[in-house]
């Protein structure tokens, strides 16, 4: 799972703060060979402070960090 949070917070980095940070699919939570299981709302904080995110796991789940939640509330 720290790749994918490296992945996502380098993304996060080369585009201007307030812009979204989408991952639409392609992924489980199995994958993941250190930590298999999904992102918690810090892990996305931490990994972009100034984006929001949007991880789509599948049609009716994502995870969201706390920018995203605020901007869809």
């Amino acid at each position: 799972m720290k790749k994918a949070l490296n992945i996502v917070s380098q993304r996060a980095k080369e585009i201007d703060p307030g812009q979204w940070v989408f991952v639409l699919g392609g992924w489980n939570e199995q994958q993941f060979a250190d930590t298999p299981g999904g992102f918690t709302t810090e892990e996305l904080d931490a990994a972009a402070p100034e984006n929001p995110m949007f991880i789509q796991k599948s049609y009716s789940k994502a995870y969201m960090n706390s920018l995203a939640e605020q901007e869809l509330a």
